[in-house]
């Protein structure tokens, strides 16, 4: 059996989710369901969180990705500091819903 968690932001009374963390080791990342929230709703919204993450040593996500649900491993994100980096993103990514 596998199972995941997902970490949501509640802001304006709408729940943005961020993505899932799965015990099969992946973090699926949710640019769809992005999709049908402000401010991810903008399509250069959501390349601009595949090209912070592309920045990680080990990620390479494709630009077709912005509308899908890719997902990345774990592992990756165990090397150096990716995972200070991924977090970063995701803190802009909150950010950016806080002040939209």
């Amino acid at each position: 059996q596998s199972g995941a968690f997902v970490p949501i932001i509640y802001h304006k009374d709408k729940k943005h989710q961020l993505f899932a963390v799965w015990t099969t080791g992946t973090i699926e990342l949710y640019f769809y369901w992005y999709s049908y929230k402000y401010p991810f709703d903008n399509l250069e919204k959501r390349i601009e969180i595949i090209n912070k993450l592309n920045q990680i040593d080990g990620i390479d996500l494709p630009m077709d990705s912005v509308n899908k649900r890719p997902s990345i491993h774990l592992e990756d994100l165990a090397k150096g500091n990716n995972i200070d980096q991924f977090l970063a993103v995701f803190d802009w990514v909150v950010n950016e819903i806080k002040q939209s």
